[in-house]
């Protein structure tokens, strides 16, 4: 069965002038932030970006072990940079160069 995919319409939202959206300042952000939760169906969610040819992929996970072995495999990639959004915690994960044990 194929994936669904759905579309990106980041540029739709780039080219959208300002006045369209309404302004936040630091404090209501950081509140709006605190409020922001993970489906109850899921553990974490995985953002890659790859350095080099700049495409980001992202992944949601329900099991921890099926998250702890994704990340080991997109660690393999020292290009690959890993956001890893779980509740009340966002870490960055990256290769560790092998000279720095």
């Amino acid at each position: 069965m194929a994936r669904k995919e759905f579309p990106n319409n980041w540029q739709e939202i780039h080219d959208t002038d300002a006045k369209h959206f309404a302004e936040c300042d630091y404090d209501q952000f950081m509140m709006f932030s605190d409020m922001w939760e993970i489906n109850s169906s899921h553990c974490a969610i995985l953002r890659c970006e790859n350095a080099e040819t700049k495409k980001v992929t992202e992944y949601s996970y329900q099991r921890p072990h099926a998250v702890a072995r994704k990340i080991a495999q997109l660690c393999e990639d020292p290009n690959n940079v890993v956001i890893m959004a779980m509740d009340q915690a966002i870490y960055e994960l990256r290769a560790r160069d092998p000279d720095s044990f």
